[in-house]
């Protein structure tokens, strides 16, 4: 308990980064500032009291003891602090002179042994805000050259910030695909994009099933991934951009695509649009989409900001049953051509074989034997365009989500007449 005597305050702070780097220690320093009271005995004759701060940064005053010698200092107790450097105190030029206002206000006089400090005079008041300014030009000088050191090695194709994200190895300061990292990045984006999964169904999904990279999945995690532009190769900070920086895991319409879709979420747009995204009107003004509730009903629109101009989902899903059940035919037929081009091949290789057996070339039992592993063969992949042809699911006949997904998958731009309500034009992806 401090008594009401005013007394001589000691104060001492370490941080476990000053340990580290520094060699600075708790123990050192009350040696040397106990025997710099010693040797001047005559000035420090008052009560020593010791304020001790271990593992606490300098970076403010939110500090135990600190907060502690402060009180003491409002309520009267302290006449001197005694420290062995500045930095010890503070290294903020704020708070060092909030200090010495309240030091000066309260009359007590602040000692540095390393400084050789002593504020009772104006001189030594000036010469501590001049050491602490210099100190934070300094700080900040070397703040600078890191970060314009950091910025080179980036344009040299290094990456400068540890460890490598998640989908590379850091190979000579290089980062490089990591093959099976790489397809767990792959499907997240495939679950957020293409399912419109929300990202803590992702996180769930990839710790039910992917929890064998021994990568701890968190929600956070899932977020850092799908907002990492090193995935599509370009490198980006603050200050510089570097376009094919690293190999990329993603496409940069993909990257883009997934930022899209996380502004409208932030919208708290609650309404699943089939199309967003993909509808242009004829001057190739983008759509936004966008919906009104009537009553119980809610309608969904896609609409040119500029112009007013809307059109309802439900319109655009009539107009695309055309372009749809077209390229889903399409895909039908090219492939059941390729399985029909290798049933002509097998029909073919069935002749010849016979050929072979008739000129004398080949035995009856081998001839019987491959004629009917060739029949089989031939009989499967008529199996395999009936199924084909059976397995067609048309337009109409789709949920919303399975419509959702095909024009998320293969549907590249829609064009629109706002004016007609009719689509014009669909282009598909390659």
């Amino acid at each position: 308990m401090i008594s009401n005597k005013r007394s001589i305050a000691v104060y001492c702070r370490v941080s476990t980064d000053d340990q580290a780097e520094k060699g600075y220690n708790l123990r050192e320093q009350e040696k040397r500032i106990d025997q710099y009271i010693k040797a001047y005995d005559d000035e420090f004759k008052e009560e020593v009291i010791k304020y001790i701060d271990d593992g606490f940064s300098a970076k403010n005053l939110k500090r135990r003891e600190m907060s502690m010698l402060l009180q003491d200092i409002q309520d009267g107790l302290i006449s001197k602090v005694v420290i062995h450097n500045l930095d010890r105190l503070t290294r903020s030029m704020k708070d060092l002179i909030t200090l010495i206002e309240l030091f000066e206000e309260y009359d007590v006089q602040l000692f540095s042994l390393k400084e050789k400090i002593d504020t009772k005079t104006a001189i030594g008041r000036f010469f501590v805000s001049f050491i602490i300014l210099m100190a934070q030009w300094e700080r900040e000088a070397i703040s600078e050259r890191t970060i314009r050191a950091l910025d080179q090695s980036a344009f040299e194709g290094n990456w400068v910030h540890g460890k490598p994200p998640f989908g590379y190895d850091l190979i000579d300061k290089k980062l490089m695909i990591n093959e099976n990292e790489a397809i767990m990045v792959e499907e997240i984006y495939n679950q957020y994009y293409f399912k419109e999964l929300a990202i803590n169904a992702i996180f769930h999904f990839m710790r039910c099933n992917h929890n064998t990279f021994n990568f701890d999945w968190t929600y956070d995690r899932i977020k850092i991934v799908l907002n990492n532009e090193i995935y599509t190769g370009t490198y980006r900070n603050k200050r510089i951009a570097i376009e094919d920086h690293s190999p990329a895991i993603v496409s940069k319409e993909m990257f883009q695509n997934v930022q899209q879709m996380f502004l409208h979420k932030n919208r708290r747009n609650k309404y699943q649009y089939t199309y967003k995204g993909k509808c242009y009107d004829i001057s190739g003004k983008k759509l936004v989409a966008d919906s009104t509730k009537k009553e119980t009903k809610s309608y969904k629109y896609y609409v040119n900001i500029k112009s007013k101009l809307r059109i309802n989902e439900e319109i655009i899903d009539e107009e695309m049953t055309f372009f749809m059940n077209k390229y889903i035919e399409e895909v039908a037929r090219l492939a059941c051509k390729a399985i029909i081009n290798n049933l002509k091949k097998k029909d073919m290789s069935f002749h010849e074989l016979k050929h072979l057996y008739d000129i004398g070339i080949i035995k009856l039992d081998y001839y019987i034997s491959e004629k009917e592993r060739i029949k089989s063969g031939i009989t499967r992949t008529e199996e395999k365009v009936t199924e084909i042809l059976n397995g067609i699911v048309y337009w109409e006949d789709m949920s919303e989500t399975e419509k959702m997904i095909l024009v998320k998958r293969v549907v590249k731009r829609i064009t629109i007449d706002l004016k007609t309500q009719t689509v014009k034009k669909v282009e598909f992806i390659e």
